[in-house]
């Protein structure tokens, strides 16, 4: 029996929690050579190989959305209003802003919080160090010199099918190597090939 990874979106809007759920579980028997490899295919299920490579793909994709302003994850960020452009022109020409157009981007701080952590052996959260982080993605109010400002949505981290896709086969990529690595990618049996 194989059940699939289950992705979950977690309760913090700046988070999202990527869980495996793939239990592999099978029953052999008489063929010693077989047994050993699958035991050594299950033994080698408490790698966190896959999960690392899915956590730094993961932080590509978050990258590239602040360079394509929101694109990567198919919502494109609002232009910065008047007053926010002569806030960050004014920041700029005293050196304490790295762009003037460019929307959440003044020291950089914001892009390079995302990180990642494998939590036990089966589940991967990517996150944001900066609380601000929760305000831009889910856009509202600010108390900014005395008066409200409106702070619009603009998402940082999504999950869409399209990088649903592109995380399922980094995974899958990994357990065809790892049957492989274990001579298990197609074994024959009385009736025929069987792929497993």
């Amino acid at each position: 029996m194989i059940q699939a990874m289950n992705l979950l979106r977690s309760q913090q809007p700046h988070q999202l929690v990527l869980s495996n759920m793939l239990n592999v579980s099978y029953i052999v028997k008489g063929d010693s050579e077989l047994i050993s490899k699958l035991n050594n295919f299950a033994d080698a299920f408490s790698s966190l190989e896959p999960f690392q490579k899915m956590g730094k793909q993961y932080l590509k994709w978050i990258s590239a959305n602040f360079t394509d302003e929101g694109a990567t994850f198919n919502e494109s960020w609002p232009p910065l209003s008047p007053v926010t452009l002569k806030i960050k022109r004014r920041l700029y020409n005293k050196g304490k802003s790295i762009a003037i157009k460019k929307p959440l981007v003044r020291t950089g701080a914001l892009r390079k919080s995302f990180q990642f952590d494998i939590k036990g052996k089966r589940t991967l959260v990517i996150y944001s160090t900066k609380d601000y982080a929760e305000l831009h993605q889910k856009g509202g109010k600010v108390l900014f010199r005395g008066k409200f400002r409106t702070i619009p949505r603009r998402v940082l981290i999504a999950l869409d099918e399209k990088h649903l896709k592109k995380i399922e086969k980094i995974y899958s990529t990994w357990i065809k190597k790892l049957l492989r690595k274990q001579g298990l990618g197609k074994q024959q049996s009385k009736s025929g090939w069987v792929s497993l």
